[in-house]
């Protein structure tokens, strides 16, 4: 057999911060290439008619076996942010990025995403009793997930000489496309204790589910976007140093995690 790897990235990246008092504002812009080629032949054969020959044309008919693949594939990530600094105590931070991705039909290629993140250390503003930070923070953002190299394109197998079709093709795929937001808070009590908690939300829409077709179509499944599924969880944890001294240092940690809902909303 013989198999080949090859990989290509590149990336562009630019920088520019600037002060406005006490408010700290920075852009930045990015451009990201990659490239993937994978490409494999595979020959095997049993039963030679004459030991010692390596040669497949002398390998018995029905023990002879062949297999090649190729894949190629390409993407391309333009991405831009600002992120907004108003003294380390009110910190907002917005990110867009545009992606695309030979893995789709030429009509369904490009895809828009973005995040949005804002932090507020309400200690900054309000002295509170035992606390030494409070810092409320909030994140909502969106993602989307690519699909195999064959999903948009029509397989075939052979077996005993006889071929049968196996995937439909489907150039109109999307991307699964996950919304997701985050909100918690962070504080320290006492220079000894920590206790931070987060609530999310997730809705995962337009999921890339392989699904059997009706005997009409002449082939047996095809990859579809074909559900919608809703998640939400809550996180909290808490640490304490219970003894920190020059010889020993003793401390404690606990965390609970509880999946709220996980429910397909559509399929």
């Amino acid at each position: 057999g013989n198999y080949t790897d090859f990989g290509l990235n590149g990336d562009f990246r630019v920088m520019a911060t600037r002060q406005f008092g006490d408010l700290t504002a920075k852009v930045t812009a990015s451009s990201l290439f990659e490239q993937t080629e994978y490409n494999m032949f595979d020959a095997d054969g049993r039963e030679f008619a004459v030991g010692g020959v390596r040669n497949l044309g002398i390998a018995a008919q029905e023990a002879r076996y062949v297999s090649s693949w190729t894949e190629d594939v390409r993407g391309i990530s333009n991405m831009g942010g600002v992120m907004l600094d108003y003294n380390d105590a009110v910190i907002v931070d917005a990110f867009f990025r545009k992606e695309g991705s030979s893995l789709f039909g030429d009509e369904n290629r490009w895809h828009n995403y973005s995040r949005i993140a804002a932090a507020l250390r309400v200690t900054e503003f309000v002295p509170l009793p035992m606390f030494n930070e409070f810092k409320l923070r909030f994140t909502t953002g969106t993602a989307g997930s690519r699909p195999s190299f064959g999903a948009r394109f029509e397989t075939w197998s052979v077996s005993g000489g006889v071929v049968s079709k196996g995937n439909l093709g489907n150039k109109t795929l999307i991307p699964e496309f996950a919304s997701e937001t985050e909100m918690g808070f962070d504080a320290t009590l006492m220079d000894r204790f920590s206790v931070s908690a987060t609530y999310v939300t997730q809705n995962t829409e337009n999921q890339i589910l392989y699904v059997p077709l009706a005997g009409y179509y002449g082939y047996g499944n095809q990859w579809q976007n074909a559900g919608t599924l809703e998640n939400a969880s809550i996180e909290a944890e808490v640490q304490a140093s219970l003894v920190n001294t020059p010889g020993f240092r003793w401390e404690l940690g606990f965390t609970y995690y509880s999946q709220l809902q996980s429910k397909i909303t559509q399929l």
